[in-house]
């Protein structure tokens, strides 16, 4: 297809193509093959190369600890990023640069994911775990992906802070049995009381503690036991459900 593409345009414009030349537009019409919805479909191409596979891990990976949201858990985002990075890795492979029509509305509504991309993409860069530089227009796309899972699955979660003592190994101890006991809570932070500061307090909206003494919040909190008992779970079950009714009463006014 190429070289009757070359053919014709050496015969309407008098002139003749490079050998190079030639390769680069092969390459670019590879590239937009790999982008299209259809023909990822055929059996043409191996699609879950290795190489793949594991930028998308990664990725995937590196901005779940970034943010503290489990995008680890969501297997149609891993589908659908090992397909676009197939076609993401052949292009840079390749020195196709692309133009993303929609960056701008991209980094203007989903401003957090865009940073939160990109900056764990660099990461990856500078960790020798991939070694191209990804533009802007190449995470613009990939952050839709990730958008699409956190509206899906993260939306609606409860921000809150968990208040302990110095132990770091029983504030991540009752974080894991927190995340385990109730998805739709998303701990924003844990922090030990004597480094909090009133600022910790602003984007949360309800404060679970492993500390007797009041915090200086006047947010709503909850004094569980390190081990998150049944009395702790009933506690947080009832603020949750509390929570979001009070959601549905603000909604429909």
């Amino acid at each position: 297809m190429v070289r009757s593409l070359a053919e014709k345009l050496e015969k309407q414009f008098s002139f003749q193509l490079k050998h190079y030349e030639m390769l680069n537009l092969y390459y670019i019409l590879k590239a937009y093959k790999l982008n299209s919805r259809f023909l990822l479909n055929q059996q043409s191409e191996v699609l879950l190369n290795n190489q793949v596979i594991a930028l998308a891990d990664q990725l995937i990976s590196r901005v779940s600890r970034n943010s503290g949201y489990r995008f680890t858990e969501d297997r149609e985002l891993r589908e659908r990023l090992t397909m676009h990075l197939h076609s993401m890795v052949y292009r840079l492979n390749h020195q196709i640069y692309i133009i993303n029509p929609i960056l701008k509305s991209i980094k203007t509504n989903f401003s957090n994911i865009f940073q939160l991309v990109r900056f764990s993409a660099n990461e990856l860069m500078e960790e020798g775990i991939y070694d191209k530089h990804l533009t802007d227009e190449e995470i613009g796309y990939i952050t839709l992906y990730f958008q699409i899972s956190y509206d899906d699955r993260f939306v609606n979660q409860i921000p809150i802070l968990i208040e302990c003592t110095s132990g770091v190994g029983t504030s991540h101890m009752l974080s894991e049995k927190i995340r385990k006991n109730f998805p739709n809570i998303h701990i924003n932070k844990i922090i030990a009381q004597e480094r909090i500061k009133q600022s910790d307090y602003e984007d949360v909206e309800l404060v679970i503690s492993t500390v007797k003494t009041h915090s200086i919040s006047d947010k709503p909190t909850i004094l569980v036991s390190p081990i998150l008992n049944e009395d702790d779970k009933y506690k947080i079950d009832q603020f949750i459900k509390d929570y979001y009714k009070n959601q549905v009463i603000i909604y429909n006014r």
